[in-house]
């Protein structure tokens, strides 16, 4: 039976499908979206940012990582918060392809008060993904030496893991390498 409907027509139901089904999640997740923006407003930046199934994690679990991005930018604009927000923020704006936006973020999630020969290589790990974001090897295999020379420290072997990624998979865009 198949062989009698012209290819054509076969490529465009399957397109119209998968474009049905693109709308119907970006739909889901935006509803998702409205429903949660009131509780996010009254979080706090823990609660909001660092609690599994809560704030922006909720979203982003739920694969919908552009409204992720948009409530975390939300939350930023209601005043002071935390440096790892913006950390988080960039990660969600590099996720959906707002490199420009992931950028300005990661100069809000550097910790200027953290000297440069502190054992916790934080501003290294910030930098790194900077520089993988702006396609700068160089500067990201820097980044990766300061963070690897202390990677006896709590959480910058955990980051180490996440540069060595990042050198992995340059080139590529960074939606694609953490999914």
């Amino acid at each position: 039976m198949l062989d009698m409907i012209p290819a054509w027509r076969i490529a465009l139901a399957v397109c119209l499908t998968i474009s049905a089904n693109a709308v119907h999640a970006t739909d889901r997740c935006d509803d998702l979206l409205d429903r949660e923006s009131p509780a996010f407003a009254k979080q706090t930046p823990k609660e909001f940012d660092l609690t599994p199934g809560q704030g922006w994690r909720l979203l982003a679990t739920e694969g919908c990582k552009a409204q992720a991005a948009v409530a975390i930018q939300r939350f930023l604009s209601e005043g002071d918060r935390p440096y790892h927000v913006y950390f988080h923020g960039a990660q969600m704006d590099a996720t959906v392809g707002n490199y420009p936006a992931a950028l300005e973020k990661l100069q809000r999630a550097r910790r200027p008060e953290m000297a440069a020969d502190s054992p916790f290589k934080w501003n290294d790990y910030v930098d790194a993904v900077a520089a993988f974001l702006r396609r700068d090897l160089d500067s990201l295999r820097r980044c990766r030496q300061e963070i690897a020379q202390r990677a006896d420290v709590p959480g910058n072997a955990a980051n180490l893991k996440v540069v060595d990624q990042l050198i992995d998979h340059f080139g590529k865009p960074y939606g694609e390498i953490f999914r």
